[in-house]
């Protein structure tokens, strides 16, 4: 029998990297509910003070594009510094912009412009720093299931961000909101304090004699020389420009049809969507599926096309449109889930951070174009015939992964 003595050690590093891993999803469910929040919230004061939709639904776009930006420039900073370094005065910064907006009634559109693209650009690259650490502290068979889980925990503060900000509905014009969502922002940034950086190299599993060997893990410091550009990581962004285009799409061509046949529909249909997405990221990451992750992206990929097809064609039968959302939902999230697992291996670790947070604005932007594309054929043709575009774009995206499927690796999903 061995001795117990040594196995203490590993026991209290094993209760501190689930602490830390722990707290990382505490972060990531306060900064998407404080995302959630300020888009709803920003769309009430500013509506409120200026009277009219219009410009208020511009400051939430300025926001949106902040954010996309900032994205990527923290995610460059957080690699080449640390997370405090880059995290800490952003939020900061975040806090303060929101704090403005807030006290500074101001009549000028252009004034809350400025300080919502302010707001995103310096809101904390939260999810980014986690996803990033998740090599350094798990085993690998653990990563899709991470990967899952912050996923799911995402989209769970998406859904909880605009029902905190309706708690404050009464006081839109005040942007009291503004203030709670400071502190979530805020408080998301202090649970990050002890995650470890992200090129700092893994080490060895505690928890499992499963982990991956040393010698099977290529050498650092050529993983760290290979660019960030890589033929699979290309790959991975365009994936995610159909994916984008395909939702930005949808986000608009679905209220338009609904808004005149069942108008209290909308808001079911997109619960739906977001239901899908909770509900195929848990049973994604609870177990080992068969098959690479290039194989799980363009199945995915392939059965979100087919299901955004059955949405548009089903879109006259309201109810029938709610289902269509629920499938695109759990059709399509494990395509976004292993997207998030191929840059461990299509990206050097040491730019982890800013390969994720670039992914995430460069779906932001996709999301956009489907937006405007959306309205676009919406004002020269219908709202249902603009729904057909988002199948398009997913069977773009699923041509275009499979025919670089070899810039991907072949490796099995999960390694044991």
């Amino acid at each position: 029998m061995p001795s117990s003595t040594p196995s203490s050690p590993p026991s209290t590093t094993t209760k501190s990297v689930h602490r830390r891993g722990l707290l990382g999803l505490l972060a990531i469910l306060l900064c998407a509910t404080a995302i959630g929040a300020v888009n709803l919230a920003a769309l009430q004061m500013v509506s409120a003070r200026l009277g009219s939709y219009a410009p208020a639904a511009l400051v939430v776009g300025a926001f949106a594009l902040g954010n996309a930006a900032g994205l990527v420039v923290q995610g460059r900073l957080i690699d080449r510094f640390s997370p405090p370094r880059v995290l800490y005065p952003a939020t900061a910064l975040f806090c303060a912009t929101l704090s403005t907006a807030a006290l500074w009634h101001s009549t000028q559109h252009i004034v809350y412009l400025a300080l919502f693209f302010l707001a995103g650009l310096s809101l904390p690259a939260v999810t980014g720093v986690v996803r990033a650490a998740v090599p350094g502290m798990y085993p690998q068979r653990l990563h899709l299931r991470l990967y899952s889980a912050i996923a799911v925990t995402f989209q769970a503060g998406m859904a909880v961000g605009p029902m905190a900000a309706v708690a404050f509905s009464s006081l839109r014009e005040s942007g009291y909101a503004f203030f709670v969502i400071a502190g979530f922002a805020a408080t998301a940034t202090l649970c990050l304090a002890r995650l470890p950086h992200p090129s700092n190299p893994a080490p060895h599993s505690p928890t499992s004699s499963r982990a991956v060997p040393g010698p099977s893990r290529p050498p650092t410091p050529a993983h760290h020389d290979r660019p960030l550009l890589t033929q699979g990581y290309i790959t991975v962004l365009l994936g995610t420009v159909g994916f984008g285009v395909s939702i930005g799409v949808v986000t608009v061509g679905l209220p338009a049809v609904l808004d005149a046949t069942s108008p209290g529909l909308v808001g079911t249909a997109f619960s739906a969507l977001a239901l899908g997405d909770l509900a195929a990221g848990v049973v994604y990451g609870s177990r080992n599926w068969p098959g690479t992750l290039r194989k799980h992206l363009l199945a995915s990929l392939l059965c979100a096309a087919l299901a955004a097809t059955l949405l548009a064609s089903l879109i006259s039968w309201p109810m029938l449109a709610v289902l269509g959302m629920f499938l695109l939902g759990a059709m399509g999230t494990p395509a976004g889930i292993a997207m998030s697992a191929l840059l461990d291996t299509t990206v050097p670790r040491s730019k982890l951070t800013v390969a994720f947070t670039t992914m995430v604005a460069t779906n932001l932007i996709a999301v956009s174009v489907g937006n405007t594309a959306g309205g676009v054929i919406i004002d020269v043709a219908t709202a249902s015939s603009a729904l057909f575009l988002a199948p398009l774009a997913l069977i773009t995206a699923s041509l275009t992964v499979a025919g670089r499927r070899n810039s991907l690796p072949a490796a099995s999903s999960r390694r044991e």
